[in-house]
C-alpha cells in the first residue's frame, strides 16, 4: 500500500463541501470515512458516538474490508474497546492487531464535543510508511469532524483561517499571515510563533507592529517561555499583577513590553509526542470574552495543521536532507552503541595448546656389559624405590669367575713352591698375579651381586620397553628405562611468537586437560623458555609452570588447552590488534 501525496487544501475543501450538504450526522460521518479511507487506503474505519439511551459509546457509521474482518473475527468489538479508551484517556492509542505483520489499529478522541465521541482507522503498514503520518492525518480529520458538530461561530472562524493557511504556497508566507490574522482577530499588541528546534524552542514568525520594535533580550525571554510551555505541556497566562507568580520570563516580558497581559500556549499535534510549536500573545488591554474561546479552539488544531503543512510544503530536497539528517542521527547513534563497548578495559587473554611433563627424569642405565637376561617393567608402569626392573644374565660370569678362581688357586701354589726354593722374583711375579686375579674376582663378585637393575626413586617408568630383546647382550652405561617423579608435573603452555612480548613471568595461567574437561588448575608462569620451537609447523615459545600431582591424577603427555591472563588492554585493541599489525606488515 503506497500513500499518495497529502493534499491538504483538496481535502479541506471536501470537508467544508460535506459540511455545506449535511442534512444528517450519521450521513455525513459516513461521507467522512469515505473520505478518511480515500486519503489512506486503509482496510477500514469507524466512528462511535454515544447511545441515546444508555449514553455509552457504540459503533455507528463504519466501513470495514473483507480483509480487515478476516483479520480479527471480533474486530468490530475491538474497535469499540479501543475508541472507549481513547476518549477515557484522552488520547490517541495505537495497538498491533498482528505481531509478524504491520497491522495497527489508529484510535483517536474527537476534541470539542459534549459527550465523548471517537474514530479510528484499520490500515496494513507498508515498508516505507510511517505510523506517525496516519496519525497526523487521522486527528487531523477528527479535529474537523469535532468542528463541524458544533457549528458554531467560533469553529467556523478556525476553519475558514485554516482554509486561507492552504491557500499560500509558502510556509513563512503562511506562518506569517496566520500570525497577521490571529493579531487581527484577538486585538492583541503581538502574536509570536515559535517552533522546537533541537532542545530549544526559536522563534519562527512574529506579527510586527511600528510600536513595537525587536529588543534582543526580549526576543531571549519569549523563547525561554516558550521552552518552559512546550516542557510542561501546560499553558502560562500572566498579567502584571500575578506574573512574578506565574513564571520569571512573564515577568521579564511584561516589564520590557508596554503589555498587561501574555498568552503562551502550546500547539501539539500528537497526544504522544511532544509539541513543536508554542504560540505568545501580548495584549495592552485585557482581550475580549470571544478571544479566549477561539484560542482554546486553535490550540486543539494549529498544532495538528501547521506540522502537517510544513511536511506538505517541503520541497523535494528539504524532505530528503532531512531524510539524511535522520538516518545520520540513528547511524551515529548506532555506531556509538557499537563503538563505545571497544573502549572497555579488559584482560587481554592468550591461548595455546598444554602439554604435560615430568618436572625431572632419571635414566636407568646398564651397570656393566652383559646378557639381558629378563624384564619385569614396561613403559607406563608405576613403581617404587627398590622395585626390579630387569635383570641380567649370570651365567657367563660364573663362567668367568669359576676360570680366575681356578687361576688363583694355580698362582697361590706357585708362590709357595717359589718362596720354598728361595726364589725371590718369581715369588713376587706369582703374588702379584694372585692379586690381579682376586680383583678380578671381586669386580665379578660385584656384578653377580648387582645383576638385578632396580629403580631408584619412585615415579613411573615412561620408556624402556625390552620385552623382545631379552638375550641381548647390552653395553655399560646404555639407557633401558626412563622413570619420572609423579609428585610435580611441569605444564608446557605453546604461544604464537607473535603474542610472546605481552608475557612475562608470574602473569596467572588456567589449563584444562582433555582427559579432566569439567576441571579447571590456576596456574602461574614460572618460566619462559628463550628460544622458540616449532610445533605443528607453527612457531611457539613454551611457557612453563610446576603443579602439584598430589592425588596422581596427571600423566606424562596429557593434552589440553591453557590460556594465560596478560595485562588488560581495551576490547577494540584485543579484537582488531593482530588485524592492525597485519596492515602494517603488508604496508611496510
Amino acid at each position: 500500500m503506497q500513500l499518495p501525496p497529502i493534499d491538504l487544501l483538496t481535502l479541506h475543501t471536501q470537508l467544508q463541501q460535506l459540511r455545506d450538504k449535511q442534512t444528517e450526522r450519521e450521513a455525513w460521518l459516513l461521507e467522512l470515512l469515505q473520505l478518511l479511507l480515500g486519503l489512506t487506503n486503509a482496510a477500514g474505519a469507524a466512528y462511535a458516538l454515544p447511545d441515546k439511551t444508555t449514553g455509552k459509546l457504540a459503533l455507528a457509521p463504519r466501513i470495514l474490508s473483507r480483509q480487515a474482518l478476516d483479520w480479527r473475527s471480533d474486530l468490530e468489538n475491538l474497535l469499540l474497546q479501543e475508541m472507549q479508551l481513547a476518549c477515557e484517556q484522552n488520547r490517541v492509542r495505537l495497538t498491533q492487531l498482528d505481531q509478524h505483520r504491520q497491522i495497527w489499529l489508529i484510535a483517536a478522541p474527537v476534541p470539542q464535543t459534549q459527550h465523548p465521541e471517537a474514530i479510528t482507522l484499520v490500515l496494513l503498514l507498508g515498508g516505507y510508511q510511517t505510523l506517525e503520518t496516519f496519525v497526523t492525518i487521522l486527528q487531523l480529520v477528527a479535529s474537523y469532524a469535532g468542528i463541524d458538530h458544533t457549528q458554531n461561530r467560533t469553529q467556523q472562524q478556525v476553519l475558514h483561517l485554516l482554509l486561507e493557511l492552504l491557500h499560500l504556497g509558502d510556509m513563512q508566507q503562511a506562518e506569517r499571515h496566520l500570525l497577521n490574522r490571529l493579531q487581527t482577530a484577538c486585538g492583541c499588541q503581538r502574536v509570536i510563533l515559535g517552533y522546537r528546534q533541537g532542545h530549544h524552542c526559536r522563534i519562527q514568525a512574529m506579527s510586527e507592529l511600528p510600536d513595537a520594535p525587536r529588543h534582543v533580550d526580549l526576543s531571549h525571554a519569549i523563547e525561554s517561555l516558550m521552552d518552559d510551555t512546550l516542557q510542561t505541556k501546560q499553558a502560562f497566562i500572566g498579567t502584571t499583577n500575578d506574573a512574578h507568580r506565574v513564571s520569571p520570563h512573564l515577568q521579564k516580558i511584561l516589564g520590557l513590553t508596554a503589555t498587561q497581559q501574555i498568552w503562551s500556549l502550546p500547539l501539539p499535534h500528537h497526544q504522544q509526542l511532544p509539541a513543536h510549536y508554542a504560540l505568545v500573545l501580548l495584549w495592552t488591554t485585557p482581550p475580549a470574552h470571544h478571544v479566549p474561546p477561539l484560542l482554546t479552539q486553535l490550540s486543539n488544531v494549529l498544532g495538528i495543521a501547521l506540522t502537517t503543512l510544513r511536511r506538505t510544503k517541503q520541497g523535494r530536497w528539504q524532505q530528503i536532507l532531512n531524510t539524511l539528517k535522520r538516518r545520520l542521527i540513528w547511524g551515529s547513534l548506532l555506531v556509538s552503541i557499537l563503538l563505545i563497548p571497544l573502549f572497555i578495559p579488559v584482560t587481554h587473554t592468550i591461548a595455546g595448546k598444554v602439554t604435560i611433563q615430568p618436572d625431572t627424569r632419571r635414566f636407568i642405565t646398564a651397570p656393566f656389559a652383559g646378557i639381558l637376561k629378563t624384564t619385569q617393567r614396561e613403559a607406563g608402569d608405576v613403581v617404587k624405590t627398590g622395585d626390579i626392573l630387569a635383570q641380567l644374565d649370570e651365567r657367563e660370569i660364573q663362567l668367568e669367575l669359576t676360570g680366575l678362581t681356578a687361576e688363583r688357586n694355580r698362582l697361590a701354589k706357585q708362590k709357595d713352591a717359589s718362596a720354598a726354593a728361595k726364589d725371590t722374583v718369581a715369588t713376587q711375579l706369582a703374588q702379584l698375579e694372585k692379586e690381579r686375579a682376586e680383583s678380578q674376582i671381586a669386580l665379578l663378585e660385584y656384578r653377580i651381586a648387582n645383576l638385578e637393575i632396580k629403580t631408584p626413586i619412585d615415579g613411573l617408568v615412561i620408556s624402556g620397553d625390552l620385552q623382545r630383546v631379552q638375550g641381548s647382550p647390552v653395553e655399560k652405561g646404555q639407557s633401558l628405562f626412563e622413570v619420572a617423579p609423579l609428585a610435580t608435573m611441569r605444564v608446557e603452555l605453546a604461544i604464537p611468537a607473535d603474542d610472546i612480548a605481552y608475557v612475562r613471568v608470574d602473569m596467572p595461567l588456567e589449563m584444562e586437560l582433555d582427559a579432566y574437561p569439567q576441571q579447571r588448575w590456576q596456574l602461574t608462569a614460572s618460566r619462559i623458555q628463550p628460544r622458540a620451537t616449532v610445533r605443528d609447523s607453527e612457531a611457539v615459545f613454551i611457557i612453563e609452570s610446576i603443579l602439584n600431582n598430589t592425588d596422581n591424577k596427571l600423566r606424562p603427555g596429557m593434552k589440553g588447552e591453557g590460556k594465560i591472563a596478560a595485562d588488560q588492554q581495551l576490547l577494540g585493541w584485543v579484537l582488531f590488534h593482530k588485524v592492525w599489525e597485519t596492515i602494517l606488515r603488508w604496508l611496510y
